[in-house]
């Protein structure tokens, strides 16, 4: 959580009218720095090549593995499955694709804990074989599971085995090789935020949908983000701004009125509340239309929704911004 923390902290971003913002926690505007902690980050080199991927597979589970390495299925492990070894090789002889094997001869793509699974053991070295043997269709880990895994499950085993010391550096290795994919597909930000079911199920109430900032995906996202940005310059994003394109006034409002409640998500909440105030003042949103947007004109009993303090925080800054004015 310390790590989810400290990334989401540094990934909002502030507009140019924070003198003017306060919030219900801070009677002082405190400027959000652009930059995120670097922490527990994984960098994408300048040169993205999938074919070089390193699968650091855990000590416990199968032999250093490199990239020239040839072996033989294992007879100690493959014995305890269903599949024998002269399957396996009968399966390479004919030239069985290693993502067929891996989902219809090993069915990895229903096991739990997949990194941690010994049949994923065999699956390598099958795959170590074929690259050998077919060199014109050689093939990745990542790259199988990508065909067998949506971005969201796929990360959501990544985060998983990054918890854990002996899938740690394959797993980071992993989350590399998703990102140089996204880099290379020109994914934004915004694509990836959907696609890891981060903007939760529409059809359901608020409620029901998972609070977004304790989920793990969330700081996989932000990482990307920081990957994105540096390489797509022109096309910097915040997370500010990629949660204003998936949620609207009320529903954002209502989720940064949660996350000030919980002390792990209450300073990144805060600096959300300024962002979302900056922008309301940049675009001369009058307390009126904000009181609108904020689904307080459609509730029964206003004066007791928890968007109302909100609306009084702005009304108060929009005030102290341009006076009497409009409202």
């Amino acid at each position: 959580m310390r790590l989810l923390r400290a990334v989401l902290l540094g990934a909002v971003t502030f507009t140019s009218v924070d003198a003017f913002v306060t919030t219900s926690k801070s009677s002082k505007a405190t400027l959000i720095q652009d930059d995120i902690p670097s922490g527990r980050l994984l960098r994408v080199s300048s040169t993205i090549d999938l074919d070089t991927e390193e699968r650091g597979i855990p000590s416990g589970v199968t032999a250093q593995l490199t990239e020239g390495l040839v072996s033989k299925i294992t007879p100690a492990i493959a014995s305890k499955l269903t599949t024998s070894d002269d399957e396996l090789v009968k399966l390479l002889n004919n030239r069985v694709l290693p993502k067929d094997v891996f989902k219809s001869t090993l069915k990895l793509d229903q096991v739990d804990d997949l990194f941690t699974n010994p049949k994923l053991n065999v699956w390598i070295n099958y795959m170590d074989d074929f690259n050998a043997k077919y060199t014109g269709q050689k093939t990745t880990l990542f790259k199988t599971l990508t065909q067998n895994f949506d971005d969201e499950k796929l990360s959501q085993m990544i985060v998983a085995a990054q918890k854990n010391p002996s899938t740690e550096a394959m797993a980071n290795n992993l989350q590399k090789s998703q990102f140089n994919q996204w880099l290379l597909d020109k994914k934004t930000p915004d694509d990836v935020f959907k696609s890891l079911g981060l903007t939760g199920k529409r059809n359901l109430p608020f409620q029901a949908n998972g609070p977004v900032w304790v989920n793990p995906k969330l700081s996989t996202w932000v990482n990307y983000m920081r990957d994105f940005n540096a390489k797509y310059t022109e096309q910097k994003t915040t997370l500010f701004k990629t949660l204003t394109q998936n949620f609207d006034d009320e529903k954002l409002s209502r989720m940064i009125v949660a996350a000030q409640k919980n002390p792990s998500t209450e300073a990144m909440a805060n600096n959300l509340q300024k962002s979302q105030f900056n922008q309301w003042l940049l675009d001369r949103k009058t307390p009126t239309a904000v009181f609108k947007s904020l689904g307080l004109s459609k509730s029964k009993n206003w004066a007791l929704d928890a968007n109302v303090d909100v609306w009084k925080l702005y009304n108060a800054n929009y005030r102290a911004q341009f006076g009497t004015g409009p409202v």
